[in-house]
C-alpha cells in the first residue's frame, strides 16, 4: 500500500513538475529531463506512466482543468440566482488564476498552440466550458429573441483570452482590476448591458 501511495505521489510532483515547466520555460524549451529534476523523481516512474513530455502534459491538463471546472462549480453553487451563479463563476475563474497561474496558463491555447495535439486538447477543454454555460441558457437569458447559437463559444473564448493575456504579462494586478469587465461581459447577452454593468458595479464594491 505504502509503495503504490509513494507512486501516486510521485505522479503528482511529475505533473506540478510538467505545468510549472511549461509555465516558465513554454512547450517547446521544456525537456523530460526538466521534468524529473524538479520532480525530484526517477525516470523509470515517469516512463511507467507516459510515454513522453506530451503525455505527461495532457494529464497535467485534464488534472488543472478538474480543479477549474470543480471551482466554477462551487462558486455557481453558493448562489441562488442564476445571474449571480455566472457572475460567481467568472469571478471563481480570476481567482483560479490568481491562485494557480500555471496551471490557468496551461489550460490557454496561447500556451500550447505550438503543438497541434496540445492545441486540440485546450480546445476540447474550451468546449467543456462552453456546453457548462450552453446548459444554463434557458435559466440566464432575458433576452426577449433567441441568442446566436455561438453566444457562449465567444463568451468562453474572449473570456479566457483576456485572461490570457493578462498571465502570459504577469500583470496580476491587472487580471485582478479586470474582474468586473469580464463579469459585465459574460452578462451583458443574457441580462443586458444596464443590469450586467450594475451587477459587476455591485460585486465590485461587495470584494473592495
Amino acid at each position: 500500500m505504502s509503495s503504490e501511495l509513494d507512486r501516486q505521489r510521485q505522479v503528482a510532483r511529475l505533473l506540478e513538475s510538467a505545468t510549472q515547466a511549461v509555465a516558465e520555460r513554454g512547450y517547446l524549451a521544456t525537456r523530460v529531463n526538466d521534468v524529473l529534476a524538479a520532480a525530484e523523481v526517477p525516470r523509470a516512474v515517469f516512463e511507467e506512466h507516459f510515454d513522453d513530455l506530451r503525455g505527461c502534459v495532457l494529464a497535467a491538463h485534464d488534472l488543472a482543468l478538474e480543479r477549474l471546472v470543480s471551482s466554477l462549480l462551487e462558486a455557481c453553487a453558493g448562489q441562488d440566482v442564476p445571474a449571480e451563479k455566472l457572475a460567481a463563476a467568472v469571478a471563481a475563474l480570476v481567482d483560479f488564476s490568481l491562485r494557480s497561474p500555471a496551471e490557468a496558463r496551461l489550460l490557454m491555447l496561447d500556451g500550447m498552440a505550438v503543438d497541434p495535439v496540445l492545441a486540440a486538447h485546450v480546445l476540447g477543454a474550451n468546449e467543456v466550458l462552453v456546453e457548462l454555460l450552453r446548459s444554463r441558457r434557458a435559466d440566464l437569458s432575458e433576452a426577449a429573441d433567441p441568442l446566436p447559437d455561438l453566444t457562449e463559444s465567444v463568451l468562453v473564448g474572449a473570456i479566457t483570452s483576456l485572461v490570457g493575456e493578462k498571465l502570459m504579462s504577469g500583470d496580476a494586478d491587472g487580471l485582478r482590476r479586470l474582474e468586473p469587465e469580464l463579469v459585465e461581459l459574460a452578462l451583458t447577452p443574457y441580462v443586458g448591458l444596464q443590469r450586467a454593468r450594475q451587477m459587476a458595479l455591485d460585486r465590485s464594491t461587495q470584494t473592495t
